[in-house]
């Protein structure tokens, strides 16, 4: 039987796989387009026009990380007044022991959870966040937390893909480190085998050139 995804996740933080700089104060890493400002600038300030012109204040965020960007968003939000309850969702325990121990305020909470398992689901919210998650996961795994999050009025997802007219949708691949662009793929939603409707491309950013590719970082809205 192989690894389960918290197996897999807890070992690329624990061997920084994603390789955190040596200028980096931070326990945990959770990779470049978690923290270069050309890159997570524009989607923060998409996000927080996102929460805010929605009135949207029950927050989830599925695969949290080293909670980089989200502390950020959480700290415009507060110097706008709007209140909110976050909630942190990742598999890897040592990373959402670390963050409850450094970021936990009364309307913030952090969860230890594999949500692509049976019996474990998401808490409610307005919206659910996914940010460069699916790209690291299966098709099934994907679908399974698609479908759990049919009751989110939002579910906003970023995925790195490869851009052009040769790409292939959907590359099926193992959880890991690595994602679908090094196959010219990425997680397109709005194609097979997902084929979401009512899904708005927000926001694309370049993403860089990993390995000779291009890649492209995609941030789109679905309306349940």
């Amino acid at each position: 039987m192989g690894k389960s995804n918290k197996e897999i996740f807890t070992e690329i933080y624990a061997n920084n796989v994603w390789r955190k700089p040596a200028n980096e104060g931070e326990k945990f890493y959770s990779g470049r387009g978690s923290h270069i400002g050309e890159i997570i600038d524009p989607y923060i300030n998409t996000l927080i026009s996102l929460l805010t012109d929605n009135n949207l204040r029950n927050i989830v965020d599925l695969g949290c990380g080293d909670f980089w960007i989200m502390r950020r968003v959480l700290k415009n939000l507060d110097e706008m007044n709007h209140s909110y309850f976050y909630t942190g969702i990742d598999v890897v325990e040592d990373l959402i022991t670390f963050n409850a121990e450094q970021f936990k305020k009364p309307n913030r909470k952090f969860l230890c959870r594999d949500v692509c398992e049976d019996g474990e689901e998401l808490p409610d919210g307005d919206i659910l966040i996914v940010r460069q998650v699916f790209q690291h996961i299966s098709n099934s795994d994907i679908k399974k937390i698609l479908d759990k999050a049919k009751t989110f009025k939002f579910l906003f997802v970023t995925e790195s893909i490869y851009d052009a007219a040769d790409a292939v949708h959907n590359v099926d691949k193992p959880a890991n480190s690595h994602i679908r662009l090094y196959n010219k793929s990425g997680v397109y939603l709005e194609h097979a085998p997902f084929n979401i409707k009512n899904i708005v491309h927000l926001l694309k950013v370049d993403g860089g050139v990993l390995s000779g590719i291009q890649s492209i970082i995609r941030s789109s809205l679905i309306i349940n």
